[in-house]
């Protein structure tokens, strides 16, 4: 019988290199890449968002962290059933992103939609629509 105590005495004497590990997550894991699409970007946002260091973007000499998005079409939240009409490919059409503050929000502008980033840091500080404009000439074309 390999049940129970059996299997769990088997587990622990098994040597660590028969097994596999994941290699752990790095913090350039979390470097956005404006190449794949504002679905895949808002993905990464909430798969690196705390306890986890954040999805994060250089730009200006500024470090940027986007703790929150949510992803927008037309100005609206994406329903569920909607989200189907958002190319689904990682990769998008070569037309550049770009960063904008529109109201009191940020966006970025992608050819397949817009992506609300509702929190974000600046260089460790809380940064807001009114901030950014004062620390760039928005809007600005991201680097891809």
């Amino acid at each position: 019988d390999c049940g129970g105590w059996d299997a769990w005495r088997l587990l622990q004497n098994a040597p660590a290199k028969a097994g596999s590990y994941f290699g752990g997550r790095r913090a350039e894991d979390g470097r956005i890449d404006w190449n794949i699409s504002v679905r895949a970007i808002h993905n990464l946002v909430r798969a690196v968002a705390p306890p986890y260091p954040g999805a994060f973007f250089d730009l200006a000499g500024h470090r940027f962290v986007v703790n929150e998005s949510r992803v927008l079409l037309d100005g609206k939240p994406l329903a569920r059933a909607a989200s189907a009409r958002v190319r689904q490919s990682s990769v998008v059409d070569a037309s550049p992103p770009s960063l904008l503050v529109a109201g009191d929000r940020i966006i970025v502008r992608k050819p397949e939609g817009e992506l609300w980033l509702k929190q974000m840091l600046c260089d460790g500080e809380p940064c807001d629509a009114r901030r950014l404009a004062v620390l760039l000439p928005v809007p600005v074309q991201l680097n891809v």
